[in-house]
């Protein structure tokens, strides 16, 4: 499994995420979503989260606000987006480390030409870093195993096959909150061991329906 390369939560649960504006790295964008997405009408954005108060007093308090000032209201709420970034730790050790078990708890180091390009943590615990020549390595750690990385086939392929996870458990939770297409989340892979989850307005689309359902229960 990829498990050990990236934990992914139980369905349902809470993904974390930050409120932050950062520009996409140039990278293959994968829309997680089985329809096409529709873009909106030119001029006319999305609805915001403002929902209209309850009648029966719940909900948010009475307020003048216009349609209009929602639809304004939630294209600036839109132009912040949540953004949730996997960063795989320790990735390329870890992919040699799970195509042979018997390297777990040892210091392992990955290699390209005479230099290591990335090490595990047991082996940066005995002093190893990245960019190290394996002459100096041999000498700070000589238990340490050196596996050539050369060959990036392994690599790219446990990247694919997390990338498909992670697409996976987004598509299923598109499908749990029945958030159509236009609003499903765009999953950009930057390198072979990060992924950017551009979730905003399936993250709106949900809180927008949580609202909406409160407002229903409090008129109820």
């Amino acid at each position: 499994t990829t498990h050990d390369l990236v934990r992914l939560p139980k369905a349902g649960a809470v993904l974390p995420a930050a409120l932050s504006v950062i520009p996409h790295p140039a990278g293959e964008i994968t829309k997680v979503a089985a329809a096409v997405p529709t873009p909106p009408a030119a001029g006319v954005p999305k609805p915001g989260l403002i929902t209209s108060p309850s009648r029966s007093g719940g909900g948010l308090p009475q307020t003048d606000i216009t349609e209009d000032d929602r639809h304004i209201i939630g294209s600036v709420a839109r132009s912040f987006r949540t953004i949730i970034v996997i960063d795989q730790d320790a990735f390329y050790s870890q992919v040699v480390v799970q195509a042979d078990p018997t390297l777990r708890g040892k210091p392992v180091a990955v290699t390209q030409k005479h230099i290591i390009a990335t090490c595990n943590y047991e082996a940066r615990n005995r002093g190893l870093t990245k960019l190290m020549l394996l002459e100096e390595a041999k000498q700070r750690c000589p238990e340490v195993v050196l596996v050539s990385g050369e060959n990036l086939s392994p690599f790219r392929g446990a990247s694919e096959r997390i990338h498909a996870e992670v697409c996976a458990y987004l598509r299923a939770e598109v499908a749990r909150h029945g958030v159509p297409g236009e609003a499903a989340p765009e999953v950009e892979k930057s390198g072979l061991d990060e992924l950017f989850l551009d979730v905003t307005e399936m993250v709106c689309h949900v809180a927008e329906a949580l609202q909406a359902d409160g407002e229903g229960g409090g008129a109820a």
